[in-house]
């Protein structure tokens, strides 16, 4: 018995994919590595060409990133006190967000899909939501101001 195309294509189909798949995934690594190379290297409190927040240009109100790329020097500093006081919600999201970027990359490599945590509970997104616009409403008042720079 003759073995069809189909039968035939998908494992090179397959390879090719996870080349593809790989070679972006290099490539994400690389900018990454770039970027937090520039970050180290010039300090975005003493360099113009970082982008500016806009909210804050035109409204004098921090955003919750607002000082987030200083904090970010700080941490590859190795300044943790520092970059805390920058952006207390930047630093302490980071090594969640690394965790989930980690592993949604492991399983696109893989070939499967990824699905967000807590996709069935609307509650926890609301909550997490919640305490950020908290901590975006509390870093502009009078009390709050040691939530930011």
């Amino acid at each position: 018995m003759m073995a069809t195309h189909s039968e035939i294509a998908p494992p090179r189909l397959d390879s090719v994919v996870r080349r593809r798949r790989l070679f972006w995934g290099a490539l994400t690594l690389a900018g990454a590595v770039v970027i937090a190379g520039i970050l180290w290297r010039f300090n975005p409190m003493h360099h113009a060409f970082y982008p500016r927040c806009a909210l804050y240009v035109t409204t004098g109100l921090q955003c919750p990133g607002c000082g987030g790329l200083r904090a970010m020097h700080q941490l590859l500093h190795g300044n943790l006190r520092q970059a805390l006081s920058l952006n207390p919600v930047a630093v302490l999201a980071l090594p969640f967000a690394a965790f989930y970027s980690v592993r949604l990359m492991l399983s696109h490599w893989q070939g499967g899909t990824i699905t967000l945590p807590f996709r069935n509970q609307p509650y926890v997104w609301a909550v997490l939501g919640g305490l950020v616009a908290g901590f975006t409403i509390a870093r502009n008042l009078p009390i709050g101001r040691w939530l930011g720079w």
